[in-house]
This record gives structure tokens, sequence and C-alpha cells, in this order.
């Protein structure tokens, strides 16, 4: 969406970060609190860059491919 979004910082030897907030309550048993974690950053909707047709698109997004995906549809 655009606007802003909370990104979730999982720390060293994580698969990765995430914009995802119940993957990221599953690995904040390492260390740290939610709000240390936590990091506010500004977002952009995929579809304000795509117009048209796809034919492949490729996300590895940590858990957010659903929303891209369906914001995409609508739009």
């Amino acid at each position: 969406m655009d606007g802003t979004a909370s990104f979730y910082d999982r720390g060293p030897g994580s698969c990765g970060n995430t914009l995802m907030e119940t993957v990221f309550d599953t690995t904040i048993q390492k260390g740290g609190t939610k709000d240390e974690k936590t990091h506010i950053v500004q977002t952009r909707k995929l579809s304000s860059y795509i117009k048209g047709n796809i034919d492949l698109l490729k996300l590895d997004i940590e858990g957010a491919e659903g929303m891209v995906v369906e914001e995409l549809h609508q739009s």
C-alpha cells in the first residue's frame, strides 16, 4: 500500500525480514523486544509501476506475496 508499514527485523541468522507481523511473532523469542526490531518504512503499490498484462512475476517478499497479488488483481 502507498504510505507506511511496519518492517520487522528478524535478526542475524534468520531467513529474512518481513512486513508480516504473524511471521515475525514466531521469531521474537530469539531476544529483544518487538519495538527494538520494528522499523516504519515508506511503501508504494506495485500497481503504480505496472501497466498492462504480466506474463511472469517473481516475488520474494517474506509472506506478503498474497497482499501484493491481490492488490494487483484489484487495480
